[in-house]
């Protein structure tokens, strides 16, 4: 069974958009195997599209940290709260059905309160020069954990609806 057998990709895009609203991240839902489903995505800030436009910040620090966090979900089933190495928190929730694993939702791009972006790390990374980034990141607000705590809250509850929605039916 995969993600799109249960619900149409629109309504997944639609379950994105409601918590890139609600809590300024990029959101996104995954399959099994990691991959986007919905193809689009909604950047939370300035810094994380520059990240992404670079082949070794794509590569060593948001796929890495995606490959991480959605293994450790896989593996604990349970939501999990990490951080990539351009110090964006990703708060990530499991999607099970009768304990198979069938992907993962979930939202980045804003810094821990009190740990901010790394500017020398992402510039040594991507070749962005270190003032560009601190730039392209200066206004980035930061979750606290309360907030972190409330968004996994929050995309554990949107999927848990989803698949209460579908029995009900």
């Amino acid at each position: 069974m995969k993600l799109i057998d249960i619900l149409p990709v629109e309504i997944w895009r639609a379950i994105e958009k409601e918590a890139n609203e609600k809590f300024g991240l990029k959101a996104s839902v995954f399959d099994a195997d990691g991959k986007r489903i919905t193809g689009e995505a909604v950047r939370a800030n300035r810094l994380c599209p520059a990240i992404a436009a670079s082949k070794d910040g794509q590569t060593h620090i948001c796929a890495r940290a995606h490959q991480d966090i959605v293994a450790r979900v896989r593996r604990e089933g349970a939501p999990v709260v990490g951080e990539c190495d351009a110090g964006m928190v990703k708060i990530v929730v499991p999607i099970t059905v009768d304990g198979e694993f069938l992907g993962a939702f979930g939202g980045c791009g804003r810094p821990l309160e009190g740990d901010g972006i790394d500017p020398f790390y992402i510039s040594k990374v991507t070749g962005i020069p270190e003032a560009e980034v601190a730039a392209l990141g200066h206004d980035i607000p930061a979750l606290t954990e309360r907030e972190t705590r409330e968004v996994a809250a929050f995309l554990a509850s949107r999927v848990e609806g989803v698949f209460k929605a579908l029995q009900d039916d």
